[in-house]
């Protein structure tokens, strides 16, 4: 009530892994009036547990699907048998008639594969859209360099991905925010994607922990020790909100109140190399 939400997504870690919690949950959100979505791997979604989600008040799921093959997604995910299970779960939501979409990661493992995703999602889930979003270097990934995609390289692949999408007639949603001087989102029908942390979305932790988004490691408040509102109002959501985390040859771009500088978790891991190669090229 206090932060007035409108909608409200169940992420993790996995949700799923509390059933009896995650319906409560969804229960008390629908009685205050919110759309409620869930974020799953699909594991562990049967008819029985779907059927107590709708019943709970569930309105819509992403189900992350990292590979059209059983080969490529266990082996991101590491659990053999997996992507049976994860596809299945989109066809039980898509049965009982649950807005559903995939969510696809894009790293350099399933990359070779991912303008595939298109046709997959069409023919195979008989779904009308799917969403794809850049590998962010934080948590176990952050460890992982072998898995980096880097901004430089991930603007051909969206190319071909969204000629795909356009031919077997799918809607490609992008979510990960890309500087617009390395690969303009806007100019590829994507829409804006400048970072939203602490701006259009946020994220709580079961501790109560404020997270500027759901991947980031470093809270702007916790809930258990302060108000919603001084936490929102306070210096370290304001610094996301203010997008002082851009570097300062973003600050003096045209663009850059579309932009926001790209995503500082992408920054903080990798550093800014090839923004100032980008930068070079055009001033040359």
């Amino acid at each position: 009530n206090e932060a007035r939400v409108p909608s409200i997504s169940f992420t993790g870690g996995e949700p799923t892994l509390r059933p009896e919690l995650l319906i409560e949950c969804i229960k008390y959100a629908k009685q205050l009036g919110m759309r409620v979505n869930l974020i799953t791997n699909g594991t562990r979604i049967t008819p029985l547990f779907a059927e107590q989600l709708i019943v709970a008040g569930l309105d819509s799921a992403q189900v992350s699907i990292e590979g059209v093959t059983a080969e490529i997604h266990d082996a991101i995910v590491q659990s053999s048998g997996a992507f049976e299970k994860s596809t299945n779960a989109v066809k039980i939501f898509k049965n009982l008639g649950i807005h559903v979409h995939t969510n696809t990661t894009l790293n350099s493992i399933n990359a070779t594969e991912s303008i595939l995703f298109p046709e997959f999602v069409k023919t195979k889930l008989g779904l009308e859209r799917f969403s794809m979003n850049l590998i962010i270097p934080t948590g176990s990934s952050a460890y992982n360099s072998n898995l980096e995609i880097r901004y430089s390289e991930v603007g051909e692949l969206i190319k071909k991905i969204q000629h795909e999408s356009k031919y077997h007639q799918v809607e490609f949603m992008w979510y990960s925010p890309i500087p617009m001087c390395i690969f303009n989102t806007i100019t590829h029908e994507l829409g804006n994607k400048g970072c939203a942390a602490c701006d259009g979305i946020l994220s709580v932790a079961p501790n109560g922990d404020v997270l500027p988004c759901a991947s980031y490691d470093q809270p702007v408040g916790n809930l258990t020790k302060k108000p919603f509102g001084s936490i929102w109002q306070g210096e370290k959501a304001k610094y996301f909100r203010d997008k002082a985390y851009a570097h300062a040859l973003c600050n003096d771009c045209d663009s850059f109140a579309i932009c926001n500088g790209g995503c500082p978790l992408y920054w903080r891991n990798i550093g800014y190399e090839e923004l100032y190669k980008t930068l070079q090229h055009k001033i040359s």
